[in-house]
């Protein structure tokens, strides 16, 4: 609901009414990730729709996602998609 957003892990904890500890426990054993790696996860994943159905350019999805930097938004994108924002637009745009 929030991926386009900055979300912080104290405004998580105050949305659900519980410690941060406590949410971070509960995440992590049921999903075997930590609420970031969750989270950034899912902003990967909605970057690789905004390059298949938009002309954004990388920078403009990066900064859309909540990402400050598009250094670290390549970082990640390479980390969960294997190659980086701009081969992926290119080899999608091709097909």
């Amino acid at each position: 609901e929030n991926v386009r957003e900055r979300v912080s892990l104290n405004d998580i904890c105050d949305r659900m009414k519980c410690s941060r500890s406590f949410l971070c426990k509960v995440f992590k054993s049921q999903t075997g990730k930590t609420i970031f790696s969750y989270f950034n996860q899912m902003k990967i994943e909605e970057a690789t729709n905004m390059l298949t159905e938009t002309d954004m350019s990388i920078s403009d999805i990066a900064y859309s996602l909540g990402f400050s930097e598009t250094k670290y938004f390549d970082y990640l994108f390479k980390k969960y998609i294997g190659e980086t924002p701009k081969a992926f637009k290119k080899r999608v745009k091709k097909s």
